[in-house]
């Protein structure tokens, strides 16, 4: 897996994500956490991801499979084949890892918030206060409950610090 700075990332824009502007790793190497981070680089067009690999041996590898050794017309079906290969094969191939390591990135986020949940759950309960929490983000925006004296929730909303118009 290869992470590159976005050609059209502007300069000073998305330097949270510097530390992958020149990033390679095993895609079996690469950690949940990181691969997290670079998915949402891509999606926030600060980085340009690309899975690099041996394109001729995962030909080969394709061709050995083919069944046809001795035909009148070899020339003809290999050439199809190759282009199978070259243009539906390969793709369908990369793009079954990409699907696979972006999903690899949401269970992991996933699982995150489920264990902070459940650590924020298991706080003992504040009875005869009444408590306003507030969980801070810029873009989604900020997400407020307000809880009354016996527990019960009053309130819930978003605020949305930023004007996205900007």
């Amino acid at each position: 897996l290869v992470a590159r700075r976005h050609p059209e990332l502007q300069d000073g824009e998305g330097q949270e994500f510097r530390a992958f502007f020149d990033f390679r790793e095993r895609v079996a190497k690469v950690k949940r956490y990181m691969l997290l981070a670079l998915v949402r680089g891509e999606r926030e067009r600060a980085l340009q991801l690309d899975i690099e690999f041996d394109q001729e041996k995962v030909r080969q590898a394709l061709l050995e499979a083919f069944p046809v050794s001795e035909h009148p017309h070899l020339d003809l079906i290999r050439s199809a084949a190759n282009e199978a290969i070259d243009f539906y094969l390969i793709p369908a191939l990369v793009g079954e890892l990409r699907r696979r390591l972006y999903q690899r990135a949401e269970e992991y986020a996933a699982s995150v918030m489920a264990h902070h949940l459940r650590q924020l759950l298991l706080v003992r309960p504040m009875s005869g206060y009444r408590v306003l929490a507030i969980d801070p983000a810029l873009r989604p925006g900020c997400r407020v409950a307000v809880v009354d004296e016996n527990g019960n929730g009053r309130a819930c909303l978003s605020l949305h610090l930023l004007d996205s118009h900007r």
